[in-house]
């Protein structure tokens, strides 16, 4: 073994103080924290993201479909847990809503005071449903609730109410004047339709019918009604149409539709039943197809080939936006195909709805799916 001295390499650098040391990894760690500039928006509360709201420079506006009978079916649909129509494919509704949809901007008027809620209420009826849909309507376009009222159509008030405004239905909800006066935009667009304003500016709702799943009581009748119908179809409330002497069934779909090529031979299955389609040869168009029958008449419809058609009329008049798009009889609608229910369900549920338009003809058809029917009624 070596007897070389240990050689020790020292640290040149002078020590260092601790307090320095602090001091100068303070000074790394600490990069100076530049501010940008203040904008307007910097000042402003973040909105939280609504397909319905939206800002145009300092103004907050609400966009509604123009269509009437689109908004106040889709939206009130949406609420209760149904499907909503929105842009492009929707995978729940089996909607297109790629041709002409194209929806208006509404300025909103700004909240001044609160709406003030009657709810006339049934207590015997366990299966109405409850009010709480008109809340959310009401909030969803920006309306500010104050006081809720509520009492049974039995009560002294609730049978008060129902003579002064001729209430023939409950539950039902009334609304302060306020509405009228101080959300003016959102009642001619949205409540001017499906209620009626009383001579002491007080609002009655009057669209239970309109609101799928919506179960009430006809004070008329007594009966208890509103059950949903099959296949997510709607009541419009119109007296059934005809075309020498028959019922008038109606299919909107378009060349381009992904969902009407599933929905177009199913249909075809089902209205087959009642007649016979001529020089239709299984493809993605009814152009040059028509449809034969003693019991029923059918419009099928391609609207971005056949945009002249004059039943394009009916598509307009309840709302269709998009395709597919059925009208039964003008007493049924519903936006978008049957993919949720599947290809076996969809053909029992149209065979049901055109059976509840012909009286239950042929009966050959008609018996098979007599229970799918009369839930049509």
């Amino acid at each position: 073994m070596s007897d070389s001295p240990i050689i020790e390499f020292k640290d040149d650098k002078p020590e260092k103080k601790v307090e320095e040391v602090k001091e100068i990894k303070e000074e790394i760690v600490k990069p100076e924290i530049v501010k940008p500039a203040e904008t307007p928006f910097d000042r402003k509360p973040k909105i939280k993201k609504d397909k319905f709201i939206a800002r145009d420079g300092e103004d907050l506006v609400f966009n509604f479909p123009s269509n009437m009978w689109f908004y106040t079916s889709i939206l009130l649909v949406f609420l209760i847990g149904a499907s909503v129509v929105t842009h492009g494919f929707n995978d729940v509704t089996g909607y297109f809503t790629g041709v002409d949809n194209t929806e208006t901007p509404v300025s909103v008027v700004p909240v001044i005071s609160p709406v003030n809620i009657i709810r006339l209420t049934d207590v015997s009826c366990a299966d109405c449903s409850p009010l709480d849909i008109h809340n959310s309507v009401l909030g969803q376009v920006g309306v500010n609730i104050g006081v809720v009222e509520e009492y049974d159509l039995n009560s002294a008030e609730g049978r008060a109410l129902i003579d002064k405004y001729s209430i023939t239905e409950v539950p039902v909800v009334l609304i302060s004047p306020v509405l009228v006066s101080n959300y003016s935009q959102i009642f001619t667009d949205v409540y001017a339709q499906i209620g009626s304003v009383e001579s002491d500016g007080w609002y009655v709702f009057r669209g239970n019918s309109i609101i799928t799943g919506f179960i009430y009581r006809d004070l008329i009748t007594g009966e208890i009604t509103g059950y949903p119908l099959p296949g997510n179809f709607l009541k419009t409330g119109d007296d059934v149409c005809v075309e020498d002497g028959k019922p008038v069934v109606y299919l909107f779909s378009g060349t381009t539709c992904v969902y009407c090529t599933w929905e177009r031979p199913v249909f075809v299955n089902a209205t087959s039943q009642f007649g016979e389609w001529i020089d239709y040869d299984g493809g993605n168009s009814f152009v040059e197809a028509s449809f034969e029958s003693d019991y029923v008449v059918v419009h099928a419809v391609e609207i971005d080939v056949e945009t002249e058609s004059p039943h394009l009329s009916v598509m307009s008049k309840y709302g269709g936006s998009g395709t597919p798009f059925f009208v039964l009889g003008c007493s049924y609608m519903r936006p978008g195909a049957g993919t949720a229910i599947g290809e076996e369900a969809e053909f029992e549920v149209l065979t049901a709805g055109i059976c509840a338009l012909t009286g239950g003809e042929p009966v050959e058809v008609c018996d098979a799916v007599s229970d799918v029917s009369a839930q049509f009624k």
